[in-house]
């Protein structure tokens, strides 16, 4: 893990959705923190600067999350999608060697006992 001085990769997933374009511009703002992927299965090719502030940042929307973590190098991986996708994405998240943060709402006492 990061170092407190060091910058932090971040990727989001999920990130054109109400949340995730929250967290997208979370992550802009804070200087130890860089926005190095944004995954969904919405707005794909679309720059997410565009989708959350107007502003292209040079990052396109990916709806592959495997590619899209290897090949930005992040460190974590916000995930922000649905109950029926997040136990694979966490799993992808691991075999990756990223760290997952999970904020995915909407959980039912199935989905979470099921895994």
């Amino acid at each position: 893990m990061a170092r407190k001085s060091e910058t932090i990769r971040v990727a989001v997933v999920g990130a054109c959705g109400r949340m995730g374009r929250e967290v997208t511009k979370g992550v802009l703002s804070r200087p130890n923190l860089q926005l190095v992927a944004a995954v969904d299965v919405r707005e794909v090719g679309k720059d997410i600067g565009e989708i959350v502030d107007g502003k292209p940042i040079g990052i396109p929307v990916s709806n592959d999350l495997v590619a899209a973590l290897k090949e930005s190098g992040a460190q974590v991986a916000v995930d922000f999608t649905h109950p029926s996708v997040v136990f694979e994405n966490v799993k992808a998240m691991l075999e990756c060697g990223v760290a997952p943060v999970v904020g995915t709402t909407g959980w039912t006492p199935g989905e979470s006992q099921s895994h």
